[in-house]
């Protein structure tokens, strides 16, 4: 199953940030399975940082990551990306605490933490107008999703899944599809 962006042939992009790694790891397997494609950053600098290669349809993001915090990261990234919608989840910072420290400027959701997974899924979904696939392209189409066996991109964390294959390249954190999968026990 992919997830795809609405009005695009392209598999949806979510940029995980949190501080805790637990939690990061658990948030991006779930949007993982869900048919994502996923990278994974551990504070707002980071975060920044992986957004420019990765190209994230949507930042998912604790509110609080430290030096350079959610909410500043997803004002520099939306600055970059304005195509980029962003979620805030927190189980530290309220509403309101996000609406005193976010410029006017920016557009965003916020849920508080805990979340349960389906939940987190419809709120995804209706921020991307997402729309679930199979993967399967019509007969002789090219492929347009998968990229070009040479173009050597890397992301923190990245499920690439093509017609029904899947692939996971976690090598930058060494995050392994057993931690994945545990994440979700």
């Amino acid at each position: 199953m992919m997830c795809r962006r609405n009005g695009n042939r392209q598999q949806a992009r979510i940029l995980v940030a949190d501080w805790d790694q637990a939690n990061a790891i658990t948030l991006a397997a779930i949007m993982n399975r869900a048919g994502f494609k996923v990278a994974i950053a551990f504070d707002g600098k980071e975060a920044v940082e992986e957004a420019e290669k990765f190209r994230p349809d949507l930042f998912l993001t604790e509110a609080y990551l430290g030096r350079l915090s959610g909410i500043e990261a997803a004002v520099q990234i939306t600055a970059a990306l304005p195509e980029c919608r962003v979620l805030f989840l927190s189980g530290e910072a309220s509403i309101v605490d996000i609406i005193k420290a976010a410029p006017e400027h920016l557009v965003y959701s916020y849920t508080p933490k805990p979340i349960h997974s389906l939940d987190l899924l419809n709120a995804v979904a209706y921020m991307l107008s997402a729309e679930w696939s199979t993967g399967d392209s019509e007969p002789g189409a090219p492929d347009q999703d998968r990229p070009d066996s040479g173009s050597g991109e890397t992301t923190a964390l990245t499920t690439c899944l093509y017609a029904g294959e899947g692939e996971l390249a976690a090598e930058k954190k060494g995050i392994s599809d057993a931690m994945l999968q545990q994440a979700l026990l």
